[in-house]
């Protein structure tokens, strides 16, 4: 057992032992689901929310950028389902002093995800999930993580009149990770190619001379969440998620370690309109070769509430 894999454990073990006050409630990456309990519940719920914004520059800057996406919430009794989208693109003309050239895409990438919660007690649950990333310019054709886990309450409060207002959690567990490398093939740098690949043209049909295409990481997962309301019309939605792989590192490659973190503040608007700004930054000490190991995205939408 590495060393990560017993801090996980200690974490769930302790974490188990803190004392939780009232419900418990699913969890998706947007936290908006309602409460489940162990009780007949007081009601079920089934939410729909859809969101977009858009950015677009002229003059010295000619760009645009688009997002959109949904998120669904079902509930019944001790058992719920969230599946969710966020899609990103975006073009701009990286040569403004020539109209002729054409706008080159510069954003492009989807996240999908679909999760199944059973409440064991009003303070645990058991979880599966299943995430799709589409991200090309973070050498991303396909990432597909099958996850499973524990879920605890840490600390819920609410109102007089029992609606929540605060919120923490964690949630420990695996992550099975696998990827689908872009572009494909990928060449190995010249410093790890053999010789006679550095100047053959073929080489690209030669495996011995391009990164595997697939890659797989068995991964501990432990996440931090926290959901509370600001004010009557404001909210706030904290996520540090922690992906320490549970195989060491082959010879000449860093331990790979996944860092995310979400920061998400909304506003009512108008009734079911919300306005979000989200600040988001994904961490990877062993990243797709020839891609940076952070990326960070800034997301401003506009939320509507069909259901």
């Amino acid at each position: 057992m590495t060393s990560w894999t017993r801090v996980a454990l200690v974490t769930l073990i302790a974490s188990v032992t803190l004392p939780s006050p009232s419900h418990a409630q699913p969890a998706g990456p947007d936290q908006l689901t309602g409460r489940a309990t162990t009780d007949a519940p007081e009601e079920n719920t089934t939410s729909l929310a859809v969101s977009g914004g858009f950015v677009g520059s002229a003059g010295n800057t000619q760009a645009w950028t688009l997002n959109f996406g949904g998120s669904f919430r079902l509930v019944r009794g001790r058992h719920a389902l969230t599946i969710d989208e966020a899609f990103s693109y975006g073009r701009a003309r990286l040569d403004i002093n020539d109209p002729d050239t054409d706008l080159e895409d510069t954003v492009r990438n989807s996240v999908a995800l679909a999760r199944y919660d059973v409440f064991l007690t009003q303070r645990d649950a058991l979880f599966a999930s299943v995430r799709h990333r589409w991200d090309t310019f973070a050498g991303l054709d396909t990432r597909l993580q099958s996850q499973i886990g524990y879920l605890r309450n840490l600390y819920v409060a609410e109102d007089d009149e029992g609606a929540q207002t605060q919120r923490a959690w964690l949630e420990a567990g695996y992550d099975l990770t696998w990827d689908n490398l872009f572009p494909n093939p990928l060449p190995l740098t010249d410093d790890l190619a053999p010789a006679d690949c550095i100047d053959d043209p073929d080489r690209n049909d030669r495996p011995e001379c391009n990164f595997d295409d697939t890659v797989i990481v068995h991964a501990a997962r432990v996440f931090l969440g926290y959901d509370g309301k600001l004010s009557e019309s404001s909210q706030l939605v904290l996520g540090l998620e922690l992906l320490p792989a549970l195989a060491s590192p082959d010879e000449g490659e860093n331990y790979d370690l996944r860092i995310n973190a979400d920061a998400a503040f909304r506003t009512t608007i108008f009734e079911n309109l919300k306005l979000e700004l989200k600040l988001r930054i994904l961490h990877d000490t062993e990243p797709v070769p020839g891609a940076l190991a952070t990326d960070y995205q800034t997301l401003v939408s506009l939320i509507y509430s069909v259901l």
